[in-house]
This record gives structure tokens, C-alpha cells and sequence, in this order.
């Protein structure tokens, strides 16, 4: 993956929604998902199209007991061709 550089979760929902980044919790979890800004949660949700993963759901940042805290931005993925 290729990350920009951290940012907030408060900039993160003003700038990133239905955009997929890195995110961490604050129990100190990291996800690889999109991010989905609601008015009072934070949906990460699967780019699996397999139906495989379930969402996370947050709490908006410092609004609860396991809050959406930092996030990296993906600015894009490299694959290596198989041999």
C-alpha cells in the first residue's frame, strides 16, 4: 500500500469519506477499509466484493468508548506479478 501522510480522524471524515484508507481505533486496532462518514458513527467498511468482512463501526473521534482516532490516506495499492 502506498499511504499519505497521518491525519486525524475529525480531517479524515471532513476530507476522506467513501475513500478507502488505513484507519486506527482508539483500542489501538488498524483496518484497511473505506471509510463511510455518518452523522454520529464512522462505518469502515469491506472492498472485498465477496461479502467475506463485516463493517466496523466507530464512535465519531473522542465521542466514545472505541473512537475512530488516526488515519492514513491510501493514495495507492502495487501488486507484484506472479512468477
Amino acid at each position: 500500500l502506498i499511504v499519505e501522510r497521518q491525519c486525524s480522524g475529525v480531517e479524515a471524515i471532513k476530507n476522506l469519506d467513501g475513500k478507502p484508507v488505513i484507519a486506527s481505533d482508539t483500542d489501538n486496532h488498524r483496518y484497511f477499509k473505506r471509510l463511510r462518514a455518518g452523522k454520529d458513527r464512522v462505518v469502515l467498511e469491506s472492498m472485498d466484493s465477496g461479502g467475506d468482512y463485516a463493517p466496523v463501526i466507530l464512535e465519531m473521534p473522542g465521542k466514545g468508548s472505541n473512537c475512530l482516532e488516526q488515519v492514513w490516506p491510501v493514495a495507492g495499492v502495487l501488486f507484484e506479478l506472479p512468477d
